[in-house]
């Protein structure tokens, strides 16, 4: 590498100056950051000294602009620019048979790709060395091709002598210019190459064949330049990937179709579609490499430039197709429809594939499709390319293992398999797609020293991810930006804003709220987003019934599209998304109002998120299928929470996350249920919104309470409770103080569970809270039922039902009608037992209340154990440890390992009996709940003394027994001081 100004050559002694100028140069046009050159500096060297150094020796040489540095220079004074220029022009000229005008563009090729690329620059540029070798390996190759074929045989064969020969076609071209030109031969020329074909052509120049008259070199580079192969079969094939990846199945129907052609049926056409930066060339071209011996006419290649603003002309593409076909210029018919008969004609019976690449519509194929099913064509689009017969083929993204095939095969397998776990983070992080990942894969490969974490670490940041897709004149964002040039301004708009919602499918409801459109020219817009493939139908949501349809945009394309709406300022964006958020809020709330009814009852709704609900246009009235909705939808739902948080919008976390909170308890999903509380406990507190904090403490008891950390809930409730007086909210008050009471009665704290219960139902009377009283009355049952009071407690309950039911709280009454079970069947009454668990069963089935479904699996398991049905009682406990298992409630999982312990006592198992009943004890341990590891321990002490350890038996009893007397549970207390003083309960 050199530098020259004026004509004086300029001494780069430092390495840093020579990788700072190759560096610039290799990205002619484009902004580098400090970062970005600061990485190639291996020895030490700083780039603003290197920088300020090159500006002293070639002045106004470096621009500083925004974006970072920049050469000042134009194109065609870097090298590569210009042999990129010459050889894209020579090629349009060669096909077409100008070989005047191929000469010309080519004139500079000796001079300027005679030595090595980048040769006295330091390492780093490894990649870009082997790139520009193959840049000027193929303009050689063309070279030789125009000056043979125009004759200049013996200057050729001069000047190739002169540079040895770096490729096979290269070699070609020396021994026919030799054979030609009548000079005498250079060494080397003895017929020893190992390409059979060179070989067998160095022997006809031995032998002085007269078929070396007219063959051609470009035989002997299949792909790189405008060639013919054997028997004068021109191929104009871009190379085939030697690291194609995956993509085994499409690969396999691809050829299927393509091979299946007949001379008497339409051409067979197959259309790949997909994102920008999926593969769809290289897929096609693979395959058009694996069957070009089934096409021995010929295999060609067009760009229809089908992004560009102006694409390529049908006739202008005939015209290049029929020069490759042989038609002399001369002969070339005027007009597209004169062409394209032509075209047809000369193609019948030819067997010639055509992939016809970028395509724009139908309108730009349909005149280069041939007639007949001797031939074969591949379209590949951005759009739809609806054809006759034509069989389209979607192109996805990669699978994970494939992206991390493909990484490994780009940078070495052992950089791969040395941490697999980061090269999967890296392949997420280019959201699985060739083009990103084949560039993250060129920048790892041109520095065989930066570690996997290096480059995960600058894909990390959303906002910075593309402007390090970038490698050499590849750029993940240009390839988004040709489909987005396409898009009318409506549908720029949407996908703009779009790409600011969370990373999930959407319904075009939502699209509509971003846009305040009206529901036709959203569909347009979305069908045109979907045409270009910015983004794809993600499945459908059959329980919404407005718009069942969901479309999800590629990661990649969504940080994209948020980088357009910052840079355009696109105006109202938070109206935007605030108004999404209002229809999912209404949704959320029909769907629990037919889920769960009464759920909707003390849901934070402060008045600016029931505005926003009163906005939001289309929301059904009803959702029927509440549970399927939210089961299809609480990942985007979750998603929301968070991000509504990450913008700093507390009300409408908080209260999204709140409405949200009896689905989660009922399915069990506490993962899910503690994020969203924890990301509008986090908002609310940031903004001092005490009322919404409040909420969200609440909703983080409810939590710790399912998970059995009792003392965490604790805190969570009593702190709620204060917030909430604080602010006047007397309501939440009310309930926070009555969960105060469940939490400590739970964990040992009678008396201050008594007077806590106490306080909240004087609170929601004042209040006229009828269902805030009933939940009252169901702790007083629940109080009652521990210390042994059953008549009272059944009372209380029955009177909590009552209040339930005239709200509607169908969850809170299947319920307290199990609690009602559970206390006639310590009072002895297993019928009327019986009867309150199957209702309770009902309810639960019926609102897909899980972990109530489990408990009265339970107590229906324990009235069987009693009527002396062990096996009966065996799968009703087995159901409900299935539902505790698939939907993590760890209440019913210690209830029913408890059970299946005495069921397994009273057939005769001993040693299952113990692992449940010492499984059952350990969890109730760990969940600090005393009442449960009582029970669990008292059931222990029976199977114990049934095994002949009276021993173990006395300890677990006598434990048991000084639990249930420090929770007031004196009836059950007593129960176990007979055991111990050897007296049969």
């Amino acid at each position: 590498m050199e530098l020259s100004t004026d004509g004086r050559r300029v001494e780069l002694g430092e390495s840093g100056h020579r990788a700072v100028i190759a560096a610039l140069a290799l990205a002619h046009g484009r902004a580098l950051t400090a970062g970005q050159l600061g990485r190639l500096l291996t020895d030490g060297h700083d780039v603003a000294a290197c920088v300020d150094e090159l500006e002293r020796l070639v002045p106004g040489l470096i621009a500083s602009t925004p974006d970072g540095f920049a050469l000042t220079v134009p194109a065609d004074a870097v090298d590569v620019e210009l042999i990129r220029t010459a050889l894209r022009d020579a090629q349009e000229h060669f096909l077409a048979n100008r070989l005047p005008e191929a000469a010309t563009a080519l004139a500079e090729v000796p001079t300027r790709c005679r030595e090595e690329p980048l040769a006295n620059v330091p390492e780093g540029f490894d990649d870009a060395r082997e790139q520009l070798r193959t840049l000027c390996a193929n303009a050689w190759e063309l070279y030789a091709a125009v000056e043979l074929r125009a004759g200049r045989h013996e200057a050729l064969a001069a000047l190739l002598a002169e540079v040895p020969p770096t490729t096979t076609a290269m070699r070609a071209a020396l021994v026919l210019a030799t054979h030609r030109s009548g000079v005498e031969r250079p060494p080397g020329l003895a017929g020893h190459s190992a390409d059979p074909r060179l070989a067998q052509l160095e022997r006809w120049a031995a032998e002085g064949n007269p078929i070396l008259e007219t063959a051609d070199a470009e035989l002997f580079a299949p792909g790189r330049t405008a060639g013919r192969h054997r028997g004068g079969a021109h191929c104009s094939l871009p190379p085939d990937v030697v690291d194609f990846t995956g993509r085994a199945d499409v690969v396999a129907g691809l050829a299927a179709v393509v091979s299946s052609g007949r001379s008497t049926e339409p051409a067979p056409v197959c259309v790949l579609t997909g994102v920008g930066g999926a593969g769809k060339t290289t897929v096609a071209v693979h395959v058009a490499h694996l069957l070009r011996s089934r096409f021995p006419g010929g295999q060609l290649h067009l760009d229809l430039h089908g992004t560009d603003e102006d694409p390529a002309d049908p006739a202008d593409l005939l015209t290049r197709v029929l020069a490759a076909l042989g038609v002399p210029w001369a002969e070339m018919p005027d007009g597209a429809v004169a062409r394209a008969d032509l075209f047809r004609a000369r193609l019948v019976g030819a067997r010639v594939l055509l992939v016809l690449d970028n395509a724009r519509d139908a309108q730009q194929v349909l005149p280069l499709l041939p007639l007949t099913g001797d031939c074969a064509v591949l379209v590949t689009s951005r759009r739809p390319v609806r054809l006759p017969y034509a069989h389209p083929v979607p192109l996805g993204a990669l699978s994970t293992e494939d992206g991390v095939t493909l990484l490994a095969r780009i940078v070495g397998d052992d950089r791969v398999r040395n941490d697999p776990a980061l090269a999967e983070t890296v392949v997420r992080q280019c959201g699985l797609l060739p083009l990103a990942l084949r560039i993250a894969g060129a920048r790892l490969a041109a520095r065989p020293r930066w570690p996997l974490a290096e480059l995960a670490a600058l894909l990390r940041d959303e906002q910075g991810r593309l402007d390090e897709l970038v490698a050499g004149d590849l750029a993940v964002r240009a390839s988004f930006e040709a489909s987005y040039r396409q898009i009318g301004e409506p549908g720029r708009r949407a996908f703009r804003r779009w790409g600011l919602l969370p990373a999930y499918p959407v319904a075009e409801w939502a699209v509509a709220a971003l846009t305040g459109s009206g529901a036709d020219e959203t569909a347009e817009v979305v069908r045109t987003l979907v045409d270009l493939r910015l983004v794809e139908v993600a499945g459908v949501v059959a329980a919404d019934p407005s718009d069942g349809l969901r479309y999800r945009m590629h990661d990649l394309v969504r940080i994209y599209a948020r980088q357009r709406a910052r840079d355009e300022a696109d105006a109202d964006l938070d109206h935007a998304v605030r108004a999404v958020y209002g229809q999912w809020l209404a949704r959320v709330d029909r769907a629990m109002a037919t889920f769960i009814p009464g759920a909707e009852q003390h849901v934070y709704t402060p008045a600016p998120i029931a505005e926003l609900k009163r906005a939001a246009a289309g929301v059904p009235t009803e959702i029927p299928d509440g549970f399927d909705y939210l089961e299809a939808e609480y990942e985007l739902l979750t998603a929301a929470v968070v991000h509504a948080g990450e913008r700093g919008w507390d009300e409408i976390t908080c209260a999204l996350a709140d409405t949200l909170q009896d689905f989660f308890f009922s399915t069990g999903r506490r993962g899910h249920w503690r994020r969203t509380l924890q990301a509008a406990h986090d908002a609310a507190h940031k903004a001092a919104n005490h009322r919404g904090e409040a909420y969200a403490q609440a909703g983080l008891g409810y939590v710790s309470e399912a998970d059995g950390r009792l003392a965490e809930a604790i805190a969570s409730f009593t702190e709620a409770a204060r917030l909430s007086g604080a602010v006047g909210d007397h309501a939440q008050q009310a309930l926070s103080t009555l969960d105060a009471a469940t939490a400590s009665r739970r964990h040992g704290d009678i008396t201050r569970a008594w007077e806590l219960r106490s306080r909240a139902h004087t609170l929601f009377a004042g209040l006229g809270d009828v269902l805030g009283v009933a939940r009252a009355d169901h702790e007083l049952g629940n109080l009652h039922v521990d210390q042994g009071h059953f008549t009272a407690a059944t009372q209380a309950w029955e009177k909590a039902a009552a209040g339930y039911r005239a709200v509607n709280a169908i969850a809170a009454e299947a319920k307290v009608v199990r609690r009602i079970g559970e206390a006639r069947l310590a009072d002895g009454d297993l019928a009327g037992a019986e009867s309150q668990f199957q209702r309770s069963l009902e309810l639960a089935r019926e609102h897909h209340l899980t972990e109530n479904e489990g408990g009265a699996l339970c107590g229906l398991a324990e009235i069987a154990l009693h009527r002396g049905h062990p096996e009966d009682a065996r799968q009703l406990v087995d159901d409900a440890l299935g539902i505790a298992e698939n939907c993590g409630h760890a209440s019913i999982r210690r209830m029913g390992l408890r059970l299946r312990g005495e069921v397994c006592h009273a057939l005769g198992e001993t040693d299952e009996a113990l692992r449940c009943l010492r499984s059952a004890a350990d969890l109730a341990r760990r969940a600090d709940v005393p009442i449960e590891l009582a029970a669990a321990l008292a059931a222990l002490g029976d199977a114990l003394a049934g095994s002949g350890d009276r021993a173990a038996a006395i300890e677990c009893w006598s434990e048991a027994h000084g639990l249930f007397a420090r929770v007031g549970a004196v009836p059950r207390a007593q129960l176990v001081a007979a055991r111990l003083a050897g007296v049969a309960p």
